[in-house]
């Protein structure tokens, strides 16, 4: 049984299990995928995942990965998380990936908007952070259609296979209806 943290018409975010690392591991693996991530030329192994998973059960105030799941037929769409959650400075930086028979659906950018309601509706968060090689035109596209605006930019900052040094393109998304504490 699948427990959700946020639903929407299409998907779910879902508390992670151990039973989704199989196929985890199988989606960072296609180097179509992970050509976009922190280290793109990584082998992650099976092992490493579930080490991976071990400790994100022990640092769960830190960060927090939820599968992506279509609510229809229960499958693993991709996984959006926060990392380094900071409670006391109120924000945390985002993260995604997806399978790439599951691009260009929409599920990414439904997935962010349940996340941002998580974000600021249960955790109290001000303000959401992320970052993306400037190749990577769909992931651009699902901060800004979620309203995250660009910041700035470290330049050629990051290798991508096949493609060279990077820009790597800086977004945040101020929570506008945050009450600030009384000073």
């Amino acid at each position: 049984m699948r427990i959700f943290i946020k639903k929407s018409e299409r998907i779910g975010l879902a508390v992670m299990e151990r039973e989704n690392i199989p196929e985890i591991y199988a989606m960072i693996n296609d180097p179509d995928v992970n050509r976009f991530l922190r280290n793109p030329s990584s082998i992650w192994y099976l092992s490493g995942e579930y080490e991976w998973y071990d400790n994100l059960c022990r640092d769960a105030n830190r960060n927090r990965v939820f599968p992506v799941i279509n609510l229809e037929t229960d499958q693993l769409l991709g996984l959006i998380g926060l990392h380094n959650i900071d409670f006391k400075n109120g924000f945390a930086t985002v993260g995604y990936m997806y399978g790439k028979t599951f691009w260009g659906n929409g599920f990414a950018t439904e997935a962010l908007k349940l996340l941002m309601d998580y974000s600021f509706n249960v955790l109290n968060l001000r303000k959401l952070i992320a970052s993306v090689f400037d190749s990577n035109i769909a992931s651009k596209k699902v901060l800004e259609n979620n309203g995250f605006n660009i910041i700035g930019k470290y330049t050629k900052h990051s290798y991508a296979p096949d493609a060279g040094y990077q820009d790597e393109i800086l977004f945040e998304f101020m929570n506008t209806n945050y009450h600030y504490p009384d000073s």
